[in-house]
């Protein structure tokens, strides 16, 4: 009788496991494709694939993928083509060979033409201070036309290579000018430039040419070849992502959002420390002709009552540019040393948001610089009530989680080596 007893209580055993074993199979099995559901079945696949994945896209006329001799290219306004690269967001222009060529979707900055584009501020601006902060690993050249625009039937007779550069004329037209995705409500500059005329697209999506005085938009094109894996679906709420997020604050890449003291911060310097401009504006406040300074309304302000607000375990001093400003940028080099400012001439990602004044004022007009949102920079009079829009500088050997994108910022999960 014990024997049998005993053999009766190992079958229970044995089958209480298979049972527990195949609910955990069940359930977990069911758990993985709720949650692939939830988060959009985001894609997993090499950049082969991603010619794959907008193949649907292909059009013989009308919005979408097409085909020609140099590749396939975007034409139309209406098409998922938008990518997140090195946490900025961009837009694909055209694929071809394993390489992506790629136009940033809004302008990261506003500048001025001030000469041919080979000698221009423009280019030094794109080659030097942006090539400098975007990941390099997998960019190539890219090509564009300097040739100046004479007419609409206007071509490329004139071509420039570089690892960053501006969108031509006859690129414009190619992917179909006003009715293209090119056309995105701002004004910005193109890479068609002579000594006195400088073109550039403006808010309603029409070419023209200006003499360069004006702040408009510069939109970065590059072209990147890899085989990372990519996620995403390419539209703008979920864009293809071909990079890992980082692990701490140093190594973030400048265009990522981060979530600190309750509001949502965007990188625009990685140092010694981390800048951040905030994603959004502060009520506004009186300007008045005077440099920016802690004892300025705004300087008291956001170094007083909104520094006040803010989590400062992290926080830090840093340099912010407040000399006056016109088209000898050696102005920018006054310095002030303190916890918070406000975004200064060039400063990236400047128009993320509108309607806020910047830190500098004009050198000959009693005037302040504004950004609206249109990407430009315009110049009203002082005096007035302007929005802020606060910059910091943060410690950044930080621990983060998250992704670094807009809707998945990077959260501050402790310091390093603690």
């Amino acid at each position: 009788m014990k024997k049998s007893r005993l053999n009766y209580e190992n079958i229970f055993i044995f089958s209480s496991i298979v049972i527990i074993t195949l609910l955990i199979l069940i359930y977990g099995t069911r758990l993985v494709y709720f949650y692939i559901k939830e988060n959009k079945k985001v894609v997993n696949n090499t950049i082969v694939d991603l010619y794959q994945a907008v193949s649907n896209n292909i059009v013989i006329s009308g919005d979408g993928l097409v085909n020609d001799t140099e590749g396939y290219y975007f034409r139309g306004k209406n098409v998922n083509n938008y990518i997140n690269y090195s946490n900025m967001l961009f837009r694909i222009i055209s694929l071809n060979n394993n390489t992506l060529t790629l136009i940033m979707d809004t302008p990261i900055t506003n500048l001025y033409y001030d000469k041919t584009y080979n000698e221009s501020i423009v280019k030094s601006f794109l080659e030097e201070d942006f090539y400098k902060v975007i990941n390099q690993e997998y960019l190539v050249d890219t090509n564009t036309c300097i040739n100046a625009i004479f007419n609409e039937e206007d071509n490329c007779t004139e071509k420039y290579t570089a690892k960053v550069v501006l969108p031509s004329f006859s690129l414009y037209k190619k992917l179909g000018s006003q009715d293209s995705f090119m056309n995105n409500g701002y004004y910005y500059y193109l890479s068609n430039a002579s000594d006195d005329d400088y073109g550039f697209v403006d808010d309603k999506g029409y070419v023209a040419t200006t003499d360069g005085i004006h702040l408009y938009g510069i939109r970065p094109m590059i072209t990147i070849r890899t085989s990372n894996i990519v996620r995403g679906d390419g539209s703008k709420e979920n864009p293809y992502m071909i990079e890992s997020p980082k692990t701490s604050l140093k190594e973030a890449n400048v265009g990522s959002y981060v979530y600190y003291s309750d509001l949502l911060w965007r990188i625009t310097k990685n140092d010694t420390t981390s800048r951040l401009i905030l994603d959004d504006t502060l009520p506004g406040i009186m300007f008045s002709y005077e440099n920016y300074s802690i004892k300025s309304e705004a300087g008291k302000y956001l170094n007083g009552e909104f520094l006040d607000s803010l989590d400062k375990t992290y926080l830090a001093k840093g340099n912010f540019y407040v000399g006056t400003f016109d088209t000898d940028t050696k102005s920018l080099f006054t310095k002030l040393n303190t916890y918070v400012g406000l975004p200064y001439m060039f400063e990236f990602f400047i128009n993320d948001t509108s309607d806020y004044a910047l830190m500098n004022l004009s050198k000959y007009n009693e005037v302040i610089y504004q950004i609206k949102n249109n990407g430009i920079t315009y110049q009203n009079k002082i005096d007035s009530i302007y929005k802020l829009r606060p910059v910091i500088y943060m410690e950044n050997n930080l621990i983060l989680t998250g992704y670094g994108t807009i809707n998945n910022p990077y959260m501050i999960g402790g310091v390093l080596g603690e």
